[in-house]
């Protein structure tokens, strides 16, 4: 459920940001974040090559279901576009590691009371 949440939420914020119509990013990110939660937990989440793989992985079928979307409600012909998106997985790591950093930040501040 956070997967297809967060993907919603981030699809709605790219709608509102971008001159796409709005729902279909949050749509296309909710569905790749319900995928991408079926991918087993021994992957190694340290892994750079693997992040980066996962990414390039998301993008293409984010893109191709947009591309399938707008082809049956706009337009009958297939576009698909990688635009700046192509870019984002190779910063990946990156990303990976601030999150990284900020998840376990927080969890030291936070006190479990029993």
């Amino acid at each position: 459920y956070a997967g297809c949440t967060v993907g919603f939420f981030i699809g709605i914020l790219e709608g509102i940001l971008s001159t796409s119509i709005l729902g279909v990013n949050s749509f296309t990110f909710a569905l790749i974040g319900y995928f991408v939660s079926y991918i087993p937990r021994r992957i190694d989440e340290n892994n750079s090559i693997v992040q980066i793989i996962i990414m390039l992985f998301s993008i293409v079928i984010a893109r191709v279901i947009v591309g399938v979307i707008l082809m049956i409600f706009i337009d009958n012909r297939f576009l698909i576009s990688f635009d700046w998106s192509i870019y984002l997985a190779f910063i990946t790591p990156l990303i990976f590691k601030i999150f990284k950093i900020w998840w376990n930040t927080w969890f030291k501040r936070l006190i479990v009371v029993r």
